[in-house]
């Protein structure tokens, strides 16, 4: 499955992540962790570019970068590019019963719709 990096800003990889306390067959289970590893790594790559780009294009200041009012069309840009790369995920489409989704909100669902199937 590919995901574009806008997902490490818009809380699929929280709710992603909430799965790995759901009993699931070991085999499902498994899976989940191979992938939030997946995740984790790339997330770590997506910030440290993110990062590059506020430095690139912002001044410090106190500990925050405020990007700079000439840059900032630019930057946009460059961030845009950044969040809609695409990257290749093993993830499994996970199947649940309307009753066991307790432990997920509404939110999740809605985040995770494109990777659970209910029925």
């Amino acid at each position: 499955m590919k995901l574009k990096n806008i997902v490490f800003t818009n809380g699929f990889v929280q709710s992603y992540q909430k799965l790995l306390d759901k009993e699931l067959p070991i085999s499902l289970s498994y899976n989940i962790a191979k992938s939030v590893k997946d995740i984790n790594e790339k997330s770590k790559l997506f910030e440290e570019l993110k990062i590059k780009l506020y430095k690139k294009y912002g001044d410090e200041k106190d500990g925050q970068i405020k990007i700079k009012d000439n840059n900032l069309l630019k930057f946009q840009n460059e961030l845009d590019e950044l969040l809609n790369i695409e990257e290749e995920y093993n993830i499994e489409k996970i199947e649940f019963k309307i009753d066991s989704l307790i432990e997920l909100s509404a939110k999740d669902i809605l985040l995770l719709e494109d990777v659970i199937s209910i029925k």
